[in-house]
């Protein structure tokens, strides 16, 4: 009797490891604790680089704190790139909220210079990019990072499947 009471005991025990084995393997993605702000860019840049030859320059600080309204020394990291080929409004941007920081009110805030993009947006200019900005994306990772987009869907999917595979 004694044997059989060790046997179910060891068969719990090891049922349990199994399900922690099991449920830790598949809680998705690496540790966010790992990813840094560079792996996010590059992963970023690596995405562009893919779908989209023409280059891409950073914004001016005064562009970001005048009409993004953020400002970027207040970040960890704040990298805000704009397409370099003139009949293009392709933006993507990774802000580094830092330690403590708000991703949600950093998102909120891109999410006001979409609409204020839209606000002052001339469809006799550009019409065909105007769906760029019309569906233009932000999304926060970890509750670090906030990354936006301002291209076409296949670019934004490229972005977002990209930084999504760090985490």
């Amino acid at each position: 009797m004694k044997l059989s009471v060790i046997k179910r005991t060891i068969s719990l025990i090891l049922s349990a490891a199994a399900l922690v084995a099991v449920t830790s393997s598949c809680s998705g993605g690496k540790d966010a604790a790992n990813v840094n702000y560079d792996d996010v860019l590059g992963a970023i840049e690596g995405a562009v680089a893919g779908f989209d030859s023409s280059e891409y320059t950073a914004r001016e600080e005064s562009y970001i704190k005048n009409f993004i309204k953020i400002d970027p020394a207040g970040y960890a990291g704040c990298d805000i790139r704009v397409s370099t080929e003139g009949g293009s409004i392709n933006e993507y941007g990774v802000i580094d909220v830092g330690e403590g920081g708000s991703a949600a009110d950093v998102k909120k805030t891109v999410e006001a210079y979409f609409e204020f993009y839209l606000s002052i947006w001339d469809d006799r200019y550009l019409a065909e990019e105007y769906p760029k900005i019309r569906d233009a994306e932000v999304r926060t990772f970890a509750d670090r990072y906030v990354v936006y987009t301002i291209l076409d869907k296949d670019g934004r999917a490229a972005v977002f499947s990209a930084v999504g595979d760090l985490f």
